[in-house]
């Protein structure tokens, strides 16, 4: 495990749980707390795993929606099973330009129920051959805890579009 990853998704559970104490009034006696969603640009799913952790700790979240843009190996994996990296292309949003999210294997973990043999078979295959397809079983959850919400930047890019 890379314990600057770790530090950062720490850090980030702090940004969801401010952020929800900033965006909601405190429940009626006796009521349910106030259910919210998070939309979140990625590209590396540091961020949304901090989101789905803060989930699991207790925070009350509706949806963790993954935002994506023409790098889509996340939406491609929600929508379809489909894991391959397809290479990298340059856009203007250069943080979520990632051929393959290295947090997304810990986010996999928790939803294959923490089964190592499962994801070492994952890995493994990603590895060998540079796609991985999800079991159904592990897919269902993950798509309700993270549904697709693909945004292709329509904006000029700074480089390659100069005229």
């Amino acid at each position: 495990m890379n314990s600057i990853n770790w530090a950062r998704i720490l850090a980030q559970i702090v940004y969801y749980v401010h952020a929800y104490l900033k965006v909601t009034d405190a429940p009626a006696a006796g009521a349910a707390a106030p259910k919210v969603s998070f939309s979140v640009p990625t590209g590396n799913f540091g961020d949304i795993l901090a989101g789905f952790y803060a989930k699991e700790m207790g925070l009350p979240v509706e949806r963790l929606i993954v935002a994506t843009n023409s790098n889509d190996i996340l939406h491609r994996y929600f929508s379809a099973g489909d894991y391959s990296s397809s290479g990298v292309a340059e856009t203007v949003t250069p943080s979520m330009d990632i051929a393959v999210s290295s947090n997304f294997e810990r986010f996999l973990f928790h939803m294959s129920g923490n089964d190592s043999a499962m994801m070492a078979k994952l890995m493994g295959e990603l590895e060998s051959n540079g796609t991985r397809h999800a079991p159904p079983a592990t897919r269902h959850p993950v798509h309700n805890a993270a549904p697709p919400r693909p945004l292709h930047a329509a904006l000029p890019h700074p480089t390659r579009d100069k005229r």
